[in-house]
């Protein structure tokens, strides 16, 4: 019996030989499909930690605002030109502002989360003991140059001429 080109016979062994061959480059090209889809896999990893510790740290950043107490609506600082006693409250707010880097205990609220500028905007208002405190503070933490210099400008202008 003859098997014609169109037989049944031949197209199984057309098929046969087709599937032989996709596994053959299946297995010739899938430890490249492989790594590269690895590397995007590792990509959106990446991607989605760091969403994850963004998310987290914008949650405890509200839990803060949420459970720190504001002050009283009538309470205010006291007066730049009333008399500080400085010599007995510095070393107790720096050591409260620089004790295993507090930045709650500073006099300026979510002190790490301001810029330079929004630093030196608040420094302003702050008396002599508290502008050691934010100086012990950013010169252990951050450093910038910006804030130190507006502090020593400050605490010139609060230092009683001698």
């Amino acid at each position: 019996m003859s098997h014609g080109a169109a037989s049944p016979y031949a197209a199984a062994e057309t098929m046969a030989f087709a599937m032989i061959g996709a596994v053959a480059e299946l297995q010739r090209c899938l430890p490249r499909l492989v790594a590269s889809q690895r590397s995007k896999w590792d990509q959106q990893v990446n991607l989605a930690r760091f969403i994850g510790q963004m998310a987290v740290g914008q949650a405890r950043q509200q839990i803060r605002q949420r459970v720190t107490p504001s002050p009283a609506p009538g309470a205010s600082r006291p007066s730049s030109t009333a008399p500080v006693v400085v010599a007995d409250t510095v070393p107790t707010v720096v050591e409260e502002a620089t004790a295993h880097g507090a930045a709650s205990a500073l006099p300026i609220e979510h002190y790490d989360e301001l810029t330079a500028s929004q630093v030196m905007d608040r420094l302003a208002s702050l008396d002599l003991a508290e502008l050691e405190a934010v100086n012990a503070y950013e010169s252990t933490h951050r450093r910038r140059r910006t804030v130190l210099g507006r502090i020593e400008q400050r605490r010139a202008a609060l230092e009683p001429a001698e």
